[in-house]
């Protein structure tokens, strides 16, 4: 998915017709990167949880054209709600509650768990 078509489908779960999404778009960018920061370690785990070697940090897209690169699945479940949170947070609490607990909610669904070793104290 691009930046371009995860920004669309943001933009209609908000209820927005692409011709008014002007002030959102110059958001977008930056809002997705954040995303794309956020749920790193998720991307880590599903590399991880396929024997791959997982992604050292964080991408950043510079333009909407680019793809995002993190796993299909992950992207369109979670990431458009992501999106739509991060874009609403400043100007509708309301809904920016609503699309972060979705996108909370999907991406705990989607990540695969890791284990960790316990230690003793």
């Amino acid at each position: 998915m691009t930046g371009e078509q995860l920004f669309q489908r943001a933009a209609a779960l908000l209820g927005q017709e692409l011709p008014d999404t002007a002030y959102l778009r110059t958001f977008a960018l930056p809002c997705i990167n954040q995303l794309l920061w956020d749920t790193l370690h998720c991307q880590q785990a599903l590399e991880r949880s396929r024997g791959a070697e997982a992604t050292q940090s964080a991408p950043r897209l510079s333009q909407f054209e680019e793809e995002i690169p993190y796993e299909d699945g992950l992207v369109n479940t979670c990431f458009p709600y992501g999106l739509a949170a991060l874009l609403v947070a400043d100007d509708d609490r309301e809904e920016y509650n609503r699309f972060s607990a979705e996108f909370e909610q999907r991406l705990r669904r989607y990540c695969p768990c890791e284990f960790t070793a316990l230690e003793d104290f």
